[in-house]
């Protein structure tokens, strides 16, 4: 615990630990929260299949309980990508590729 948190009134005396790192450890928490959202919510991922819309959306929800505001939650495509015809044959090439 620091003097300055001490001085301040940042310090929780029932642990001693200094609230000024607790804040600091919340907001890198609710960056990456925010960052792993905004990847799920890209197109291909979030509208991948069902699942996939699930989680992005629960994200969505997860994400508003810091950031407040109104829910924007993603709606299900007419068609999934995973039903889209060519996506079976680009999967499989991306796989052999990486192979």
């Amino acid at each position: 615990m620091s003097k300055e948190c001490i001085e301040q009134g940042y310090c929780d005396c029932v642990t001693g630990n200094c609230l000024t790192v607790r804040i600091k450890e919340l907001d890198n928490s609710i960056d990456s929260l925010r960052d792993v959202t905004n990847i799920q919510r890209s197109d291909g991922n979030w509208n991948y299949d069902p699942y996939m819309h699930g989680m992005a959306n629960g994200l969505i929800l997860a994400l508003s309980m810091f950031e407040g505001g109104k829910l924007k939650y993603l709606e299900a495509p007419e068609q999934w990508v995973k039903d889209l015809p060519d996506v079976e044959v680009l999967s499989k090439q991306a796989l052999e590729n990486e192979g």
